[in-house]
């Protein structure tokens, strides 16, 4: 990897992972788990769509969650969710470091008023 490139984040790429691997993961998972005698088994079936929807919804909520309420479905990629989460932590980040520099200047400038008065009052110019 040449120095001036980032290195990638494990989700990175997951994307086209995930649907090329697809028709092999369904044949050698899912399909067993959801068949019983090479016929499809509706019980079998209704209970992964239960979970699925269960994930589904717990995953909606953190996603809300962790986005301020910008992505809210729970079938969003990884990466997606987690740059979002990123960049807000980091636009807070400035936000925070920003207001504090400025509370921290006023402040500053008032203590030095003090300061300054102070030493005038200490100063007898009479």
């Amino acid at each position: 990897m040449p120095d001036n490139e980032a290195p990638k984040r494990p989700t990175e790429g997951a994307e086209e992972g995930f649907a090329q691997a697809w028709p092999e993961e369904f044949e050698k998972w899912w399909k067993p788990l959801l068949q019983t005698d090479g016929q499809w088994d509706e019980e079998k079936i209704k209970n992964e769509l239960h979970d699925l929807v269960f994930a589904f919804t717990q995953i909606s909520i953190v996603y809300c969650h962790v986005t301020a309420g910008n992505l809210s479905k729970g079938n969003y990629f990884a990466g997606t969710i987690t740059r979002m989460f990123d960049d807000q932590m980091a636009k807070s980040y400035e936000d925070g470091h920003n207001d504090g520099h400025d509370e921290g200047y006023e402040e500053g400038r008032e203590e030095g008023r003090k300061e300054k008065a102070d030493e005038m009052d200490d100063n007898d110019y009479s």
